[in-house]
């Protein structure tokens, strides 16, 4: 799967200001006793697994044909690095793989079911969770 340069500056334009807003909200006070999270950890594949999630769930109330770009950039996202515990390694290798795998279905369908979604988005979270 290979991102045009046409493709990339529309991801890009699609999460122009993401940044921004995900760092003025963790600045606000209260956010988070609201989320429910007490303190976020300092690991460094935190950020990588949120910013996955979010766009999980941003694409899933895309087009299609933008889901597909999204979620294409992801698999580059996920992709682990091996320095990490066996726990975290496997849940961050299905979470890629759950992703590819949608990612491969909205490519070659136009379309994804809900399994491949549900499968992405809970490898992710359980991913996400293990490093907070």
């Amino acid at each position: 799967m290979h991102l045009s340069r046409i493709g990339r500056r529309s991801i890009m334009h699609a999460h122009r200001g993401v940044g921004d807003r995900l760092e003025t909200a963790r600045r606000l006070p209260g956010l988070e006793e609201a989320s429910g999270e007490e303190s976020m950890s300092d690991d460094p594949d935190l950020p990588k697994a949120s910013y996955a999630l979010q766009i999980l769930r941003q694409a899933r109330f895309s087009r299609n044909e933008t889901a597909a770009k999204l979620v294409e950039h992801l698999v580059y996202v996920t992709a682990n690095t091996g320095l990490r515990t066996c726990e975290i390694e496997e849940a961050q290798q299905a979470a890629r793989v759950a992703i590819s795998a949608l990612a491969k279905a909205l490519e070659e369908e136009g379309f994804a079911g809900p399994i491949f979604w549900k499968a992405a988005l809970r490898a992710t979270e359980t991913w996400k969770e293990l490093l907070t």
